[in-house]
């Protein structure tokens, strides 16, 4: 028959039992199994032994009423899906009213007339078959986010390396299964130290896979490269010949550190302020954020460079760290970042300071849930 489905069944509940005859009668045509129930009480228990998609319930029953069922079912999460049409006597709006808010699909009106109640049926049929259909697909559109999160998490630094010139650490938070934040810390076979930090706009499947291509474009770029503005404006050149005309953009902040020489040079695609520490407590300097994003147009950026002393330290974020938000919408913001690190010796371990800047965050949120990827990098140099 058209509605055939092996997996469906309806729970019929009325305490007359000339009601669920008559309904099982009418309904017997679609080839479902019907099971009945005499009262609220009842129907779950009958629930609890073989769950059902679609329950017709009567409202005035003995024990549990109808009102109380629908409660229950909606408060149950094994039973939220569940399509309910309720039965309610022709004058009784103030009822049909009621059990819609309790969480009722659909009413049918007493006394039953068998060509509404088998349409109202097929009607909850078709919309449970989509909810089921919607419900795959999102399993399977997860499943997919995951394995991208699983990729991208591959793509990032496994152990950040520590040598005699440099230490460091790092807190790494996507807000959804696949983030577009990415950091970076690595050598090239010409013994220069490159560091970066990079925000995706958006997050999610498409700011990962964007993520992934600045990365593999970055391990090309930077062996050739002889600054870090340099490398930053073909990086650009490269991203636009990838993406064309999307709407994506990439802040992006690298840094090339001489070793020998403790000399930094950086450059910043629009990557916010940056701060540096020390050396000593209660300095805190901001490195300013430069040219523009990475992605728009073709530009030009500005090297920069400092000569760095042991016991400083770089602070690197992406701004779902700043814009994390209170339960009253107000965001954390760079001046809480500046004075939490004005306080801080930079000398001490960086992993103190990623744990000790994470901890503050995480409370001043509050719990409310972060709406973007959080990426804090601390590199202390020595």
């Amino acid at each position: 028959m058209e509605w055939k489905d092996d997996d469906m069944s309806i729970l019929v509940v009325d305490d007359s039992r000339i009601v669920v005859r008559f309904a099982s009668r009418v309904l017997s045509d679609m080839d479902l199994p019907i099971f009945t129930a005499d009262n609220g009480r009842q129907a779950l228990d009958r629930l609890r032994e073989h769950a059902a998609d679609l329950v017709i319930t009567d409202l005035m029953m003995p024990e549990m009423d109808g009102f109380e069922l629908i409660s229950r079912l909606r408060a149950d999460e094994r039973f939220q899906d569940v399509h309910i049409i309720v039965l309610t006597a022709l004058d009784q709006v103030t009822d049909k009213i009621r059990a819609l808010e309790l969480g009722a699909n659909d009413y049918s009106v007493k006394p039953l007339e068998a060509g509404e109640l088998r349409a109202r049926v097929q009607a909850g049929i078709r919309e449970i078959r989509l909810k089921k259909a919607l419900k795959s697909a999102l399993k399977a559109l997860d499943n997919e986010l995951r394995m991208v999160g699983r990729l991208q998490q591959r793509l990032l630094p496994r152990g950040l390396p520590q040598g005699e010139r440099v230490r460091s650490a790092v807190f790494y938070r996507p807000c959804s299964r696949a983030g577009g934040d990415y950091y970076d810390l690595f050598t090239d076979d010409r013994g220069r130290l490159f560091f970066t930090i990079a925000d995706v706009s958006g997050h999610g499947a498409s700011a990962a896979v964007l993520m992934g291509m600045v990365r593999a474009l970055l391990k090309v770029l930077t062996p050739e490269g002889e600054s870090a503005a340099r490398i930053v404006e073909r990086l650009n050149g490269a991203l636009l010949d990838n993406i064309g005309s999307d709407p994506e953009f990439v802040s992006f902040f690298l840094g090339l550190f001489h070793q020998d020489s403790m000399r930094l040079n950086f450059c910043s695609a629009g990557h916010g302020d940056m701060f540096l520490l020390g050396p000593g407590p209660g300095r805190v300097f901001r490195l300013p954020a430069g040219g523009t994003v990475l992605g728009f147009f073709q530009g030009a950026w500005e090297d920069a460079f400092l000569a760095l002393e042991p016991g400083q330290c770089l602070v690197l974020y992406t701004d779902g760290l700043t814009e994390a938000v209170d339960s009253r919408e107000r965001e954390f913001g760079r001046d809480r970042l500046e004075k939490l690190l004005t306080g801080w010796d930079p000398s001490r371990d960086p992993a103190e300071l990623v744990d000790f800047i994470r901890a503050e965050v995480e409370a001043y949120a509050g719990g409310v849930e972060f709406a973007d990827d959080m990426t804090l990098f601390v590199i202390q140099f020595r």
